[in-house]
């Protein structure tokens, strides 16, 4: 039971889930960049 109560409170835990913030990249044209979600994205991201 404890580890069944432990999940659950891991699944709803005191802080929400957050949507990691988009940045872009390099599309295949210039004119139409990567969107990218991913938080830990290590490739070289465009400046606006």
């Amino acid at each position: 039971m404890t580890k069944l109560l432990n999940a659950i409170r891991r699944t709803f835990g005191d802080a929400p889930y957050s949507e990691p913030t988009p940045h872009f990249h390099q599309g295949t044209s210039d004119s139409f960049p990567e969107v990218c979600f991913e938080g830990g994205c290590s490739r070289p991201h465009l400046h606006a």
